[in-house]
């Protein structure tokens, strides 16, 4: 017989409250503001007030201040849907050993400040990338009504994005999972899942977000060309 001892090296069942949060917030924040700028863009063409608009400001500007609003308008809404939460923690109604989400436990302690900024960076960047699709597929229609025509292949991404977080969470080193790390479409998710899992390396880290960063201005200059 050979004496076999196992040793847990990392607990992931604490984070996975943490990881199923940010999944469908960022899912949710996606399909409503990323829809929300298209829609926008092409109720302005449909009622002509784009020709006036144009000759005044930059399209350019127009459409990153449509981005960059909803954006902040996003972070501001979450933020208050965590302070809430906060303040009840602090006001005695959640029993932080108790807490579940839909069967995750949701562990309060394990929040920290760099979980707090990777979050921020990572929501920031995910909607970023969506946002600039959806802009775009809204720019080369005339009429809302055709939007839906137009949309198929963000929304199988967006999908595609929670489907794999949600395998994050229980293979967080598979083949699909690694390959998702670095894919700028799924990386937001996946990276920030394993971040907070804590089953991706600094470097790894670091890699995914450069990536991220520099698929973004690939995909700005792309949408405001067309």
């Amino acid at each position: 017989n050979i004496p076999v001892e196992e040793t847990m090296l990392a607990e992931n069942n604490r984070s996975l409250g943490i990881v199923y949060v940010f999944i469908f917030l960022m899912y949710t924040f996606i399909l409503m503001f990323g829809q929300g700028v298209a829609m926008s863009i092409t109720g302005e063409k449909s009622t002509r007030v784009m020709e006036v608009m144009i000759t005044k400001i930059k399209p350019i500007y127009m459409l990153f201040a449509k981005i960059l609003s909803s954006l902040t308008a996003g972070l501001i809404q979450v933020s208050v849907f965590f302070l809430s939460g906060y303040l009840a923690y602090l006001i005695g109604w959640i029993n932080k050993d108790q807490f579940k989400i839909v069967g995750f436990a949701f562990d309060l302690s394990q929040i920290n400040a760099g979980l707090i900024i990777a979050f921020i960076f990572f929501f920031a960047c995910g909607y970023l990338v969506y946002a600039l699709c959806f802009a775009a597929l809204g720019s080369v229609i005339s009429r809302t009504e055709d939007l839906g025509s137009v949309m198929g292949p963000v929304m199988v991404l967006v999908v595609g994005a929670l489907m794999v977080g949600i395998k994050t969470m229980m293979d967080p080193t598979g083949g699909l999972v690694t390959f998702s790390t670095y894919f700028p479409f799924f990386s937001p998710i996946v990276a920030y899942s394993k971040f907070v899992m804590g089953e991706i390396s600094t470097l790894e880290l670091l890699i995914s977000g450069t990536v991220l960063v520099i698929s973004i201005g690939l995909i700005s200059y792309a949408a405001s060309r067309i």
